[in-house]
């Protein structure tokens, strides 16, 4: 069973300090790569994708957005088929940020995760809590709210973030982080997933080892390259023994 980790490096990281990075992490690399049963991708800015080729063939690539349209008279949008023409396996959709800053709405995610699924990129849907005000139920009910466009028989990444949490430095209970995955799993079974929000180097193997998710969605801790390989590296430790 594959871990994911993806690194979000919003809009940090242009294609000089690209190379940079990539360099850094190779020479982490040269001597003890990533087991195998973890894959990680990072979601650079389109503009700098094409610049991450130097990293290890284990790192994917992946998009941060893409359009909800296809070709046409859109300004300013990344094509979904421009994604797959630069190599990416995968793309975030429906990040918080987007949400709040671009005004994006469940049914314009969806649009954008059929657009992916057409280009044969698999989508990283990002869902999640804006406060922790409320009982548990409405939390999850709002939660849950946000995949209402997708049948039962949708196989996916969900991305857990809640939005409280994201750079705040606090992270949910693992009893929570639990509840939302096993809820989101009763409404589709076929879903894995990630949790994101203030995951750093130092408690990202935790998070992983007590919960029933599949992966991360990392954001500061991946614009560092040692930052990222310690992650790496902590999980792996965690999860499968040091080699």
């Amino acid at each position: 069973m594959k871990t994911l980790l993806i690194g979000n490096w919003k809009q940090n990281i242009g294609p000089e300090e690209a190379g940079k990075f990539c360099q850094t992490y190779k020479e982490l690399t040269k001597e003890k790569h990533i087991h195998k049963r973890i894959e990680t991708a990072i979601a650079a800015p389109y503009i700098t994708i094409p610049y991450t080729g130097e990293l290890p063939s284990y790192i994917f690539r992946a998009g941060q957005n893409c359009s909800e349209f296809r070709l046409g008279a859109h300004t300013g949008e990344i094509d979904a088929s421009w994604l797959k023409s630069v190599g990416c396996k995968y793309c975030i959709i429906g990040h918080s940020e987007r949400r709040k800053l671009n005004n994006e709405t469940d049914d314009m995610v969806f649009n954008k995760y059929r657009n992916l699924i057409a280009c044969e990129i698999e989508p990283i849907l990002c869902i999640g809590d804006v406060s922790k005000d409320g009982s548990p139920d409405e939390r999850i009910q709002a939660i849950l709210s946000q995949l209402r466009f997708y049948s039962q028989e949708t196989s996916l990444w969900i991305a857990y973030e809640p939005v409280w949490a994201i750079g705040s430095g606090e992270v949910p209970t693992y009893e929570w982080i639990n509840t939302v995955t096993d809820e989101i799993h009763r409404l589709l079974p076929n879903s894995r997933v990630l949790y994101g929000g203030s995951v750093n180097e130092k408690n990202a193997a935790d998070i992983m080892a007590n919960t029933h998710i599949r992966g991360l969605l990392i954001g500061g801790a991946s614009l560092d390259a040692k930052k990222l390989y310690t992650l790496e590296r902590n999980v792996e430790d965690k999860l499968y023994g040091r080699r």
